[in-house]
Protein backbone atom coordinates (compact mmCIF):
# COMPACT_ATOMS: atom_id res chain seq x y z
CA UNK A 1 0.00 0.00 0.00
CA UNK A 2 1.20 3.64 -1.02
CA UNK A 3 2.23 5.44 1.91
CA UNK A 4 1.23 8.81 2.00
CA UNK A 5 4.26 11.87 1.12
CA UNK A 6 4.86 15.66 0.93
CA UNK A 7 4.78 16.58 -2.68
CA UNK A 8 7.37 19.17 -4.04
CA UNK A 9 5.82 22.59 -3.64
CA UNK A 10 5.29 22.98 -7.59
CA UNK A 11 2.09 25.43 -8.04
CA UNK A 12 0.91 23.24 -10.50
CA UNK A 13 1.51 20.46 -12.60
CA UNK A 14 1.95 22.73 -15.74
CA UNK A 15 4.19 24.63 -13.81
CA UNK A 16 5.89 21.20 -12.76
CA UNK A 17 6.49 20.26 -16.45
CA UNK A 18 8.01 23.65 -17.45
CA UNK A 19 10.45 23.36 -14.80
CA UNK A 20 11.42 19.58 -15.86
CA UNK A 21 11.51 20.29 -19.86
CA UNK A 22 13.86 23.47 -18.94
CA UNK A 23 15.80 22.01 -16.95
CA UNK A 24 19.75 22.37 -18.07
CA UNK A 25 19.89 18.76 -17.09
CA UNK A 26 18.33 17.68 -19.69
CA UNK A 27 20.08 16.38 -22.81
CA UNK A 28 18.81 19.23 -25.67
CA UNK A 29 17.45 17.52 -28.66
CA UNK A 30 19.80 18.81 -31.68
CA UNK A 31 18.12 21.10 -34.30
CA UNK A 32 18.53 18.65 -37.18
CA UNK A 33 16.02 16.33 -35.11
CA UNK A 34 13.90 19.61 -34.14
CA UNK A 35 13.62 20.48 -38.28
CA UNK A 36 13.49 17.37 -39.36
CA UNK A 37 10.36 17.02 -37.28
CA UNK A 38 8.83 20.14 -38.34
CA UNK A 39 9.20 18.74 -41.95
CA UNK A 40 7.72 15.42 -41.63
CA UNK A 41 4.69 17.35 -39.90
CA UNK A 42 3.81 19.12 -43.09
CA UNK A 43 1.36 17.44 -45.17
CA UNK A 44 3.33 19.41 -48.37
CA UNK A 45 6.54 18.40 -46.74
CA UNK A 46 9.44 18.15 -49.52
CA UNK A 47 11.27 15.36 -49.35
CA UNK A 48 14.46 16.75 -50.53
CA UNK A 49 14.95 19.30 -48.32
CA UNK A 50 14.25 16.55 -45.73
CA UNK A 51 17.32 14.46 -46.94
CA UNK A 52 19.11 17.85 -47.14
CA UNK A 53 18.37 18.28 -43.58
CA UNK A 54 19.50 14.66 -42.90
CA UNK A 55 22.52 14.90 -44.44
CA UNK A 56 23.73 17.73 -43.31
CA UNK A 57 24.54 14.99 -39.89
CA UNK A 58 26.84 12.73 -41.37
CA UNK A 59 26.69 9.97 -38.40
CA UNK A 60 22.56 10.74 -39.08
CA UNK A 61 22.51 9.86 -42.65
CA UNK A 62 24.42 6.64 -42.06
CA UNK A 63 22.40 5.56 -39.53
CA UNK A 64 19.39 6.11 -41.93
CA UNK A 65 20.45 4.40 -44.74
CA UNK A 66 21.04 1.33 -41.97
CA UNK A 67 17.36 1.11 -40.95
CA UNK A 68 16.29 1.68 -44.43
CA UNK A 69 18.64 -1.50 -45.80
CA UNK A 70 17.83 -3.56 -42.68
CA UNK A 71 15.21 -6.44 -42.35
CA UNK A 72 13.01 -3.73 -39.97
CA UNK A 73 11.72 -2.12 -43.68
CA UNK A 74 11.46 -5.19 -45.27
CA UNK A 75 13.02 -4.30 -48.53
CA UNK A 76 14.57 -6.56 -50.61
CA UNK A 77 17.20 -3.64 -52.78
CA UNK A 78 19.26 -1.73 -51.42
CA UNK A 79 19.03 1.94 -51.41
CA UNK A 80 22.34 4.64 -51.77
CA UNK A 81 20.57 8.07 -50.66
CA UNK A 82 19.15 9.84 -47.82
CA UNK A 83 16.03 10.57 -50.24
CA UNK A 84 15.14 7.11 -50.85
CA UNK A 85 16.05 6.00 -47.26
CA UNK A 86 13.32 8.38 -46.66
CA UNK A 87 10.97 7.41 -48.97
CA UNK A 88 10.97 3.90 -48.11
CA UNK A 89 11.14 4.25 -44.22
CA UNK A 90 7.65 6.97 -44.68
CA UNK A 91 7.75 10.39 -43.20
CA UNK A 92 6.52 8.34 -39.35
CA UNK A 93 9.65 6.09 -38.95
CA UNK A 94 11.67 8.95 -40.65
CA UNK A 95 10.68 11.13 -38.00
CA UNK A 96 10.88 9.02 -34.59
CA UNK A 97 13.85 7.56 -36.06
CA UNK A 98 16.23 10.96 -36.44
CA UNK A 99 14.65 11.83 -32.99
CA UNK A 100 15.66 8.57 -30.90
CA UNK A 101 19.22 8.38 -32.85
CA UNK A 102 19.42 11.84 -31.81
CA UNK A 103 18.36 11.46 -28.34
CA UNK A 104 20.29 8.03 -27.81
CA UNK A 105 23.41 9.59 -28.83
CA UNK A 106 22.63 12.96 -26.56
CA UNK A 107 21.94 10.89 -23.54
CA UNK A 108 24.50 7.88 -23.98
CA UNK A 109 27.34 11.57 -24.10
CA UNK A 110 25.68 12.98 -21.42
CA UNK A 111 24.24 10.41 -18.18
CA UNK A 112 23.97 10.18 -14.53
CA UNK A 113 26.12 8.39 -12.82
CA UNK A 114 23.26 5.88 -11.40
CA UNK A 115 21.53 5.64 -14.67
CA UNK A 116 21.76 2.03 -17.12
CA UNK A 117 21.11 4.10 -20.03
CA UNK A 118 21.49 1.24 -22.36
CA UNK A 119 19.37 -0.74 -20.57
CA UNK A 120 17.30 2.16 -20.47
CA UNK A 121 17.29 2.24 -25.03
CA UNK A 122 17.50 -1.59 -25.02
CA UNK A 123 13.81 -1.75 -22.68
CA UNK A 124 12.09 1.05 -25.12
CA UNK A 125 13.56 -0.61 -28.25
CA UNK A 126 12.13 -4.06 -26.91
CA UNK A 127 8.90 -2.09 -26.65
CA UNK A 128 8.42 -0.29 -29.83
CA UNK A 129 9.30 -3.62 -31.94
CA UNK A 130 6.71 -5.53 -29.75
CA UNK A 131 4.51 -3.17 -30.28
CA UNK A 132 5.15 -2.71 -33.65
CA UNK A 133 4.60 -6.52 -34.57
CA UNK A 134 1.68 -6.63 -32.76
CA UNK A 135 0.08 -4.24 -34.30
CA UNK A 136 1.51 -5.84 -37.97
CA UNK A 137 -0.54 -8.86 -36.69
CA UNK A 138 -3.87 -6.42 -36.08
CA UNK A 139 -3.82 -3.07 -37.44
CA UNK A 140 -1.42 -3.09 -39.93
CA UNK A 141 -1.70 0.30 -41.07
CA UNK A 142 -1.05 1.32 -37.37
CA UNK A 143 2.03 -0.50 -37.20
CA UNK A 144 4.58 2.69 -37.80
CA UNK A 145 2.54 4.67 -35.41
CA UNK A 146 3.19 1.80 -32.63
CA UNK A 147 6.40 1.90 -33.24
CA UNK A 148 6.71 5.50 -32.30
CA UNK A 149 4.64 5.85 -29.65
CA UNK A 150 6.78 2.40 -28.10
CA UNK A 151 10.48 3.99 -28.63
CA UNK A 152 9.36 6.91 -26.66
CA UNK A 153 7.03 5.97 -24.28
CA UNK A 154 9.05 6.25 -21.59
CA UNK A 155 10.96 9.44 -22.22
CA UNK A 156 9.40 10.55 -19.38
CA UNK A 157 11.39 8.25 -16.85
CA UNK A 158 14.51 9.17 -18.91
CA UNK A 159 13.54 13.20 -18.01
CA UNK A 160 12.93 12.44 -14.42
CA UNK A 161 16.54 10.69 -14.79
CA UNK A 162 18.27 13.87 -15.88
CA UNK A 163 16.14 16.37 -14.26
CA UNK A 164 15.87 15.62 -10.83
CA UNK A 165 17.55 12.56 -10.01
CA UNK A 166 17.96 12.97 -6.21
CA UNK A 167 13.40 13.10 -5.98
CA UNK A 168 12.92 10.53 -8.88
CA UNK A 169 15.58 7.66 -6.55
CA UNK A 170 13.17 7.99 -4.21
CA UNK A 171 10.58 6.62 -6.21
CA UNK A 172 12.64 3.88 -7.53
CA UNK A 173 13.40 3.07 -3.96
CA UNK A 174 9.96 2.78 -3.38
CA UNK A 175 9.67 0.90 -6.27
CA UNK A 176 11.60 -1.90 -4.62
CA UNK A 177 10.06 -1.85 -1.73
CA UNK A 178 6.20 -2.06 -3.00
CA UNK A 179 6.68 -4.13 -5.43
CA UNK A 180 3.03 -4.58 -6.02
CA UNK A 181 2.54 -0.48 -6.33
CA UNK A 182 2.20 0.77 -9.88
CA UNK A 183 5.23 2.80 -10.80
CA UNK A 184 3.23 5.68 -11.99
CA UNK A 185 1.19 5.46 -8.92
CA UNK A 186 4.50 6.09 -6.70
CA UNK A 187 5.33 9.27 -9.02
CA UNK A 188 2.01 10.82 -8.32
CA UNK A 189 2.70 10.12 -4.83
CA UNK A 190 6.11 11.63 -4.25
CA UNK A 191 6.23 14.02 -7.09
CA UNK A 192 2.80 14.64 -7.84
CA UNK A 193 3.08 14.05 -11.63
CA UNK A 194 3.54 11.09 -13.81
CA UNK A 195 6.32 9.99 -16.33
CA UNK A 196 3.48 9.53 -18.68
CA UNK A 197 2.54 12.90 -18.18
CA UNK A 198 6.17 14.29 -18.61
CA UNK A 199 6.87 12.69 -21.56
CA UNK A 200 3.60 13.72 -23.48
CA UNK A 201 4.40 17.10 -22.58
CA UNK A 202 8.21 16.57 -23.68
CA UNK A 203 7.29 15.41 -27.07
CA UNK A 204 4.57 17.88 -27.74
CA UNK A 205 6.50 20.59 -27.02
CA UNK A 206 8.81 18.72 -29.67
CA UNK A 207 5.91 18.75 -32.22
CA UNK A 208 4.88 15.46 -31.81
CA UNK A 209 1.42 14.55 -33.20
CA UNK A 210 -1.14 13.44 -30.80
CA UNK A 211 -1.67 10.21 -32.28
CA UNK A 212 1.51 9.69 -30.31
CA UNK A 213 1.65 12.30 -27.20
CA UNK A 214 -2.29 10.50 -26.26
CA UNK A 215 -1.37 7.25 -26.06
CA UNK A 216 1.42 8.01 -24.11
CA UNK A 217 -0.29 9.66 -21.54
CA UNK A 218 -2.53 7.02 -20.97
CA UNK A 219 -0.51 4.06 -21.65
CA UNK A 220 0.33 2.65 -18.07
CA UNK A 221 -3.17 3.14 -16.44
CA UNK A 222 -6.23 1.08 -17.65
CA UNK A 223 -8.39 2.79 -19.99
CA UNK A 224 -11.87 1.30 -18.54
CA UNK A 225 -14.99 3.76 -19.51
CA UNK A 226 -12.40 6.60 -20.90
CA UNK A 227 -12.41 4.59 -24.09
CA UNK A 228 -16.30 5.48 -25.31
CA UNK A 229 -15.01 9.05 -25.22
CA UNK A 230 -12.21 8.58 -27.15
CA UNK A 231 -10.78 7.96 -31.04
CA UNK A 232 -10.25 4.31 -31.63
CA UNK A 233 -7.44 4.59 -32.64
CA UNK A 234 -6.13 5.75 -29.48
CA UNK A 235 -7.43 3.41 -27.52
CA UNK A 236 -5.81 0.68 -29.85
CA UNK A 237 -2.60 2.43 -30.12
CA UNK A 238 -2.79 2.52 -26.06
CA UNK A 239 -3.75 -1.25 -26.18
CA UNK A 240 -0.43 -2.02 -28.77
CA UNK A 241 1.68 0.11 -26.08
CA UNK A 242 0.56 -1.86 -22.74
CA UNK A 243 1.52 -4.79 -24.72
CA UNK A 244 4.33 -3.92 -26.01
CA UNK A 245 5.93 -2.71 -22.57
CA UNK A 246 4.73 -6.89 -21.38
CA UNK A 247 6.76 -7.91 -24.07
CA UNK A 248 9.95 -5.98 -22.88
CA UNK A 249 8.91 -7.05 -18.89
CA UNK A 250 9.21 -10.75 -20.52
CA UNK A 251 12.53 -10.53 -22.44
CA UNK A 252 14.30 -8.39 -20.06
CA UNK A 253 12.83 -8.25 -16.37
CA UNK A 254 12.39 -11.64 -14.30
CA UNK A 255 9.34 -12.88 -13.13
CA UNK A 256 9.01 -14.48 -16.71
CA UNK A 257 6.66 -16.94 -16.23
CA UNK A 258 3.55 -14.62 -14.57
CA UNK A 259 4.46 -12.39 -17.08
CA UNK A 260 4.15 -14.71 -20.06
CA UNK A 261 1.06 -16.27 -18.93
CA UNK A 262 -0.44 -12.62 -18.82
CA UNK A 263 1.11 -11.60 -22.39
CA UNK A 264 -0.74 -14.76 -23.80
CA UNK A 265 -3.78 -13.92 -22.14
CA UNK A 266 -4.39 -10.40 -22.72
CA UNK A 267 -3.09 -11.19 -26.43
CA UNK A 268 -6.31 -13.39 -26.49
CA UNK A 269 -8.61 -11.10 -25.24
CA UNK A 270 -7.28 -7.42 -26.01
CA UNK A 271 -6.08 -8.74 -29.75
CA UNK A 272 -7.97 -11.93 -30.28
CA UNK A 273 -4.40 -13.51 -30.97
CA UNK A 274 -4.37 -16.89 -30.82
CA UNK A 275 -1.58 -18.85 -28.90
CA UNK A 276 -0.12 -19.95 -31.80
CA UNK A 277 0.17 -16.56 -33.54
CA UNK A 278 1.53 -14.82 -30.40
CA UNK A 279 4.34 -17.55 -30.35
CA UNK A 280 5.11 -17.04 -33.41
CA UNK A 281 5.23 -12.91 -33.11
CA UNK A 282 7.19 -13.52 -29.80
CA UNK A 283 9.90 -15.45 -32.00
CA UNK A 284 10.62 -12.43 -34.03
CA UNK A 285 10.88 -9.99 -31.38
CA UNK A 286 14.81 -10.84 -31.12
CA UNK A 287 15.93 -10.18 -34.08
CA UNK A 288 14.06 -7.35 -34.44
CA UNK A 289 14.86 -6.03 -31.36
CA UNK A 290 18.79 -7.00 -31.87
CA UNK A 291 18.95 -5.57 -35.59
CA UNK A 292 17.62 -2.15 -33.76
CA UNK A 293 20.04 -2.32 -30.89
CA UNK A 294 22.69 -2.49 -32.97
CA UNK A 295 21.56 0.46 -35.17
CA UNK A 296 21.39 2.76 -31.97
CA UNK A 297 24.24 1.45 -31.48
CA UNK A 298 23.01 -0.04 -27.68
CA UNK A 299 25.75 -2.14 -25.64
CA UNK A 300 24.83 -3.94 -22.37
CA UNK A 301 23.52 -7.60 -22.69
CA UNK A 302 22.18 -10.49 -25.24
CA UNK A 303 18.80 -10.68 -26.03
CA UNK A 304 17.26 -13.97 -25.71
CA UNK A 305 15.75 -15.87 -28.31
CA UNK A 306 11.75 -16.69 -27.34
CA UNK A 307 12.72 -20.13 -26.50
CA UNK A 308 15.17 -19.37 -23.92
CA UNK A 309 12.47 -17.32 -22.29
CA UNK A 310 9.94 -19.63 -22.40
CA UNK A 311 12.09 -22.37 -21.00
CA UNK A 312 12.60 -19.95 -18.06
CA UNK A 313 9.02 -19.01 -17.56
CA UNK A 314 7.93 -22.65 -17.70
CA UNK A 315 10.60 -23.03 -14.72
CA UNK A 316 9.45 -20.44 -12.94
CA UNK A 317 5.57 -21.36 -13.22
CA UNK A 318 6.73 -25.19 -11.93
CA UNK A 319 8.33 -23.40 -8.96
CA UNK A 320 5.40 -21.20 -8.28
CA UNK A 321 2.64 -24.33 -9.16
CA UNK A 322 5.00 -26.47 -6.52
CA UNK A 323 4.93 -23.42 -3.73
CA UNK A 324 1.47 -22.68 -3.88
CA UNK A 325 0.17 -26.97 -3.87
CA UNK A 326 2.50 -26.63 -0.39
CA UNK A 327 0.55 -23.63 0.92
CA UNK A 328 -2.69 -25.68 -0.42
CA UNK A 329 -1.62 -28.66 1.36
CA UNK A 330 -0.40 -26.69 4.42
CA UNK A 331 -4.17 -24.89 4.53
CA UNK A 332 -6.11 -27.94 3.75
CA UNK A 333 -4.26 -29.88 6.77
CA UNK A 334 -5.58 -27.35 9.09
CA UNK A 335 -8.91 -26.69 7.64
CA UNK A 336 -12.21 -28.94 9.27
CA UNK A 337 -13.20 -30.85 6.94
CA UNK A 338 -16.52 -30.24 7.30
CA UNK A 339 -16.51 -26.28 6.98
CA UNK A 340 -14.68 -27.26 3.63
CA UNK A 341 -17.45 -29.63 2.23
CA UNK A 342 -20.12 -26.85 3.35
CA UNK A 343 -18.66 -24.43 1.35
CA UNK A 344 -17.94 -26.38 -1.76
CA UNK A 345 -21.54 -27.47 -1.76
CA UNK A 346 -22.54 -23.91 -1.00
CA UNK A 347 -20.40 -22.95 -4.23
CA UNK A 348 -21.46 -25.74 -6.61
CA UNK A 349 -25.52 -24.51 -5.61
CA UNK A 350 -24.59 -21.24 -6.33
CA UNK A 351 -23.06 -22.30 -9.86
CA UNK A 352 -26.07 -24.10 -10.76
CA UNK A 353 -28.38 -21.54 -10.01
CA UNK A 354 -25.85 -18.79 -11.96
CA UNK A 355 -26.28 -21.07 -14.72
CA UNK A 356 -29.86 -21.91 -14.98
CA UNK A 357 -30.42 -18.11 -15.70
CA UNK A 358 -27.40 -17.07 -17.58
CA UNK A 359 -26.44 -17.85 -21.34
CA UNK A 360 -23.48 -19.04 -21.21
CA UNK A 361 -21.78 -17.22 -23.87
CA UNK A 362 -23.08 -13.80 -23.83
CA UNK A 363 -23.33 -13.62 -19.81
CA UNK A 364 -27.07 -12.31 -20.28
CA UNK A 365 -30.23 -13.62 -19.18
CA UNK A 366 -31.84 -17.24 -20.67
CA UNK A 367 -35.03 -16.76 -22.77
CA UNK A 368 -36.56 -18.95 -20.19
CA UNK A 369 -35.54 -16.59 -17.05
CA UNK A 370 -36.22 -13.41 -19.09
CA UNK A 371 -39.90 -14.15 -19.45
CA UNK A 372 -40.21 -14.94 -16.21
CA UNK A 373 -38.76 -11.57 -14.86
CA UNK A 374 -40.66 -9.43 -17.83
CA UNK A 375 -44.01 -11.76 -16.53
CA UNK A 376 -42.97 -10.73 -13.19
CA UNK A 377 -42.50 -6.59 -14.03
CA UNK A 378 -45.75 -6.72 -16.42
CA UNK A 379 -47.67 -7.49 -13.46
CA UNK A 380 -45.62 -5.00 -11.07
CA UNK A 381 -46.45 -1.73 -13.88
CA UNK A 382 -50.16 -3.05 -13.76
CA UNK A 383 -50.33 -2.71 -9.77
CA UNK A 384 -48.93 0.58 -9.83
CA UNK A 385 -50.17 1.90 -13.51
CA UNK A 386 -46.83 2.50 -15.23
CA UNK A 387 -45.77 2.45 -18.19
CA UNK A 388 -43.06 -0.35 -19.86
CA UNK A 389 -40.95 -1.13 -22.62
CA UNK A 390 -39.94 -3.95 -24.64
CA UNK A 391 -37.15 -4.20 -27.12
CA UNK A 392 -35.76 -6.75 -29.24
CA UNK A 393 -31.53 -5.94 -30.38
CA UNK A 394 -30.69 -7.80 -33.23
CA UNK A 395 -26.91 -7.58 -35.19
CA UNK A 396 -27.11 -6.83 -38.72
CA UNK A 397 -25.72 -9.39 -41.53
CA UNK A 398 -24.41 -11.49 -38.42
CA UNK A 399 -24.44 -15.03 -40.60
CA UNK A 400 -21.69 -12.78 -42.83
CA UNK A 401 -19.52 -12.21 -39.99
CA UNK A 402 -19.60 -16.21 -38.87
CA UNK A 403 -18.77 -16.69 -42.91
CA UNK A 404 -15.96 -13.91 -43.29
CA UNK A 405 -14.16 -13.98 -39.76
CA UNK A 406 -15.31 -17.77 -38.13
CA UNK A 407 -17.16 -18.83 -35.63
CA UNK A 408 -15.15 -17.88 -32.99
CA UNK A 409 -15.20 -14.01 -34.01
CA UNK A 410 -18.59 -14.22 -34.15
CA UNK A 411 -18.86 -15.76 -30.63
CA UNK A 412 -16.69 -12.72 -29.78
CA UNK A 413 -19.35 -10.18 -30.81
CA UNK A 414 -22.10 -11.52 -29.21
CA UNK A 415 -20.12 -11.32 -25.73
CA UNK A 416 -18.99 -8.37 -26.78
CA UNK A 417 -22.70 -6.89 -27.63
CA UNK A 418 -24.13 -9.22 -24.20
CA UNK A 419 -21.82 -7.36 -22.03
CA UNK A 420 -22.48 -3.89 -23.64
CA UNK A 421 -26.27 -4.16 -23.35
CA UNK A 422 -25.95 -4.83 -19.73
CA UNK A 423 -23.67 -2.56 -18.88
CA UNK A 424 -25.57 0.56 -20.49
CA UNK A 425 -28.79 -0.36 -18.77
CA UNK A 426 -30.26 0.37 -15.21
CA UNK A 427 -30.00 -2.57 -12.90
CA UNK A 428 -33.84 -2.64 -12.48
CA UNK A 429 -34.03 -3.01 -16.29
CA UNK A 430 -32.86 -7.05 -17.77
CA UNK A 431 -31.42 -8.00 -21.28
CA UNK A 432 -31.54 -12.22 -22.22
CA UNK A 433 -30.35 -13.29 -25.12
CA UNK A 434 -33.66 -14.46 -27.32
CA UNK A 435 -31.87 -16.90 -29.55
CA UNK A 436 -28.83 -16.98 -32.08
CA UNK A 437 -27.79 -13.29 -32.46
CA UNK A 438 -31.02 -11.93 -30.77
CA UNK A 439 -31.39 -10.37 -27.65
CA UNK A 440 -34.24 -9.05 -26.05
CA UNK A 441 -34.17 -6.04 -23.44
CA UNK A 442 -36.88 -4.98 -20.71
CA UNK A 443 -37.07 -1.89 -19.62
CA UNK A 444 -38.93 -1.54 -16.39
CA UNK A 445 -41.59 1.63 -15.59
CA UNK A 446 -40.69 3.25 -18.82
CA UNK A 447 -41.97 6.11 -20.53
CA UNK A 448 -42.54 5.85 -24.32
CA UNK A 449 -40.03 8.97 -24.69
CA UNK A 450 -37.42 7.95 -22.84
CA UNK A 451 -37.72 4.13 -24.12
CA UNK A 452 -37.16 5.56 -27.58
CA UNK A 453 -33.97 7.56 -26.29
CA UNK A 454 -32.19 5.02 -24.27
CA UNK A 455 -33.07 2.21 -27.71
CA UNK A 456 -31.17 4.69 -29.62
CA UNK A 457 -28.61 5.32 -27.42
CA UNK A 458 -28.07 1.86 -27.61
CA UNK A 459 -28.00 1.58 -31.45
CA UNK A 460 -25.61 4.48 -31.74
CA UNK A 461 -23.32 3.16 -29.17
CA UNK A 462 -22.83 -0.16 -30.56
CA UNK A 463 -22.19 1.62 -34.22
CA UNK A 464 -19.79 3.85 -32.74
CA UNK A 465 -18.17 2.02 -30.23
CA UNK A 466 -18.12 -1.69 -31.57
CA UNK A 467 -14.42 -1.26 -33.14
CA UNK A 468 -13.00 -1.20 -29.22
CA UNK A 469 -14.65 -4.59 -28.77
CA UNK A 470 -15.72 -6.46 -31.60
CA UNK A 471 -12.60 -8.76 -31.84
CA UNK A 472 -11.17 -7.08 -34.97
CA UNK A 473 -14.74 -7.39 -37.22
CA UNK A 474 -15.57 -4.35 -38.86
CA UNK A 475 -18.86 -2.04 -38.77
CA UNK A 476 -20.90 -3.98 -36.26
CA UNK A 477 -23.99 -2.43 -36.19
CA UNK A 478 -27.63 -3.73 -34.79
CA UNK A 479 -31.32 -3.05 -35.65
CA UNK A 480 -33.79 -2.23 -32.99
CA UNK A 481 -37.43 -2.67 -32.71
CA UNK A 482 -39.70 -1.20 -29.33
CA UNK A 483 -42.83 -1.96 -28.29
CA UNK A 484 -44.13 0.78 -25.46
CA UNK A 485 -47.44 -0.56 -23.31
CA UNK A 486 -49.44 2.10 -21.98
CA UNK A 487 -50.61 2.41 -18.54
CA UNK A 488 -54.31 1.57 -18.78
CA UNK A 489 -54.17 -0.67 -21.81
CA UNK A 490 -53.43 -3.97 -21.09
CA UNK A 491 -51.55 -6.75 -23.37
CA UNK A 492 -50.53 -9.90 -23.03
CA UNK A 493 -46.80 -11.03 -22.90
CA UNK A 494 -47.04 -12.42 -26.47
CA UNK A 495 -48.53 -9.50 -27.46
CA UNK A 496 -45.58 -7.32 -26.39
CA UNK A 497 -43.37 -10.12 -27.74
CA UNK A 498 -45.23 -10.08 -31.11
CA UNK A 499 -45.21 -6.46 -31.23
CA UNK A 500 -41.48 -5.64 -30.37
CA UNK A 501 -40.87 -8.21 -32.97
CA UNK A 502 -43.11 -6.53 -35.75
CA UNK A 503 -40.70 -3.38 -34.90
CA UNK A 504 -37.86 -5.13 -35.51
CA UNK A 505 -38.67 -6.80 -39.30
CA UNK A 506 -39.68 -3.10 -39.80
CA UNK A 507 -36.62 -1.91 -39.11
CA UNK A 508 -34.21 -4.30 -40.98
CA UNK A 509 -36.63 -3.82 -43.99
CA UNK A 510 -35.61 -0.21 -43.46
CA UNK A 511 -32.01 -0.92 -44.35
CA UNK A 512 -31.03 -2.06 -41.00
CA UNK A 513 -28.99 -0.33 -38.31
CA UNK A 514 -31.95 2.01 -37.31
CA UNK A 515 -35.12 2.01 -34.55
CA UNK A 516 -38.70 1.01 -35.54
CA UNK A 517 -41.16 1.61 -32.73
CA UNK A 518 -44.81 1.14 -31.53
CA UNK A 519 -45.64 3.63 -29.11
CA UNK A 520 -48.56 2.01 -28.40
Amino acid sequence: MIQAQTRPDYASTQAALEKIRSSKALPSVPAVALKTIEICNDPDANLSRLAKMISSDPALAAKMLQMANSSFSAARTKVTTVRDAVVRLGLKVTRITVLAFSLATETRRKRPAAFDIDYFWRYALTTANGARLLAEATYPAWSDDAFSAGLMQDIGVLAFQYAIPEAYAEVLDRHKTEPTAELWEIETDVLGMTHMEVGSHLLRSWRLPDEICDPILRHHRPIGEEAKSLPPKTVQITRLLSLGADVARLFNEPGKGITHEMLMLRGREELGLSEETMTNLLKRVQSAVSETLALFTIRGGTTLSYDEVRAQAASEIARLSCEMSEEIHAWQAHAERAAREKEELEAEKARISEKMVTDELTGTLTRKEFLRRLDLEMAHAARVQADSALMFVDIDNFKSVNDQYGHAAGDAVLRALGGFLKSHLREEDAVGRYGGDEFVVMLARTRPEAAMKIAERLRFGVAHMSPSWANGVPGVTVSVGLYCARAGKPVTREEMLEKADRCLYAAKTAGRNCTRYDAG
